[in-house]
């Protein structure tokens, strides 16, 4: 169940963060640190599925904080912050220079 060599301490926050997460169906979803009864939020484990859901909640919006806030409803990952502000910063800069706009 756990990786050899892991210490009574880590087995500890392993299970202790474990109550975080739910498993439906195929999909994880993070419960938070209070557990939410309601279902969470899904759980994004690869960079595929990271870069599909910036790409769909991007559409129509700049900022990284509005972006950041839409998504967090939902999506979990760990880096969401940081990821919203380059994915942010990205296609503004993108979008303002744009060579085949010149």
């Amino acid at each position: 169940m756990y990786d050899a060599g892991l210490s009574h301490t880590e087995k500890r926050q392993i299970r202790r963060d474990a109550k975080k997460f739910t498993v439906k169906g195929n999909c994880m979803y993070y419960l938070g640190e209070n557990g939410l009864k309601w279902g969470g939020r899904r759980v994004i484990l690869t960079e595929k599925e990271k870069d599909e859901v910036l790409t769909e909640v991007h559409a129509g919006h700049f900022g990284s904080k509005r972006m950041q806030d839409k998504i967090s409803r939902c999506f979990y990952w760990k880096t969401i912050t940081r990821d919203t502000q380059e994915w942010a910063s990205d296609e503004f800069v993108q979008f303002v220079f744009d060579p085949d706009q010149l």
